[in-house]
């Protein structure tokens, strides 16, 4: 469990490709984060760190690094774990910690897209475009992960066949996170708000229950 409240940015390098070579085979990759050095005294084997928004587990480590393995279900809706870039890091919260940001699982639901880049004093507003089955999940002062940042949705509508959806990069969160990196077309890992998936979910069936019984 995380909160969207990142606490510094790492650097992941890619070490070791797996990969099944039956038809279909499955597909895993092996990544070195390195971090603070003294995470090496405060982490162990076995821990979770939110890495870019998705919850990795600690295989092995060393001073100043920590190694990951990625899955191939993991790799199939995330977007930057399988190449070399500056990430967000995020250890797990520890039970009777500040839940600074929201409620945050490292599990990630998709990615979107920027579209647009907008400059508002020393804050910068981002447009993101998004699967339109996302759409019911995401409301205007609600709460979302991208890139494993805690961030509070500013407007959200329908365009095009897809979901729109703009945030507010306030300079902090610029400064202490890899968004400012952002620019149109790249993409990003966002998880959407766990209570909301759960309000949905739970519609959907009453919805289904009550269309069975006609």
């Amino acid at each position: 469990m995380f909160s969207g409240i990142v606490t510094e940015i790492g650097f992941l390098r890619p070490v070791k490709f797996f990969s099944d070579s039956s038809p279909g085979g499955k597909k895993q990759v092996r990544v070195r984060i390195f971090w603070r050095v003294k995470n090496f005294f405060k982490h162990s084997v076995g821990d979770s760190v939110s890495v870019n928004g998705v919850c990795l587990t600690i295989v092995s480590k060393g001073l100043g690094y920590f190694e990951a393995d990625v899955s191939d279900e993991t790799l199939d809706v995330t977007v930057g774990l399988d190449k070399a870039g500056a990430v967000n890091l995020e250890p797990s919260l520890r039970v009777g910690g500040s839940l600074g940001g929201h409620i945050v699982t490292g599990h990630v639901d998709g990615t979107a897209r920027i579209n647009d880049v907008m400059q508002s004093r020393d804050c910068r507003v981002i447009s993101f475009i998004t699967d339109k089955t996302f759409y019911p999940m995401l409301t205007k002062k609600g709460s979302i992960a991208v890139n494993g940042v805690s961030l509070t949705i500013n407007e959200v509508d329908l365009k095009n066949q897809s979901c729109r959806f703009l945030v507010n990069l306030i300079p902090h969160t610029l400064v202490q996170t890899n968004l400012s990196n952002l620019t149109i077309e790249s993409i990003v890992n966002i998880e959407l708000d766990p209570i909301a998936k759960m309000v949905d979910q739970f519609l959907s069936v009453r919805s289904e229950q009550k269309d069975n019984r006609g």
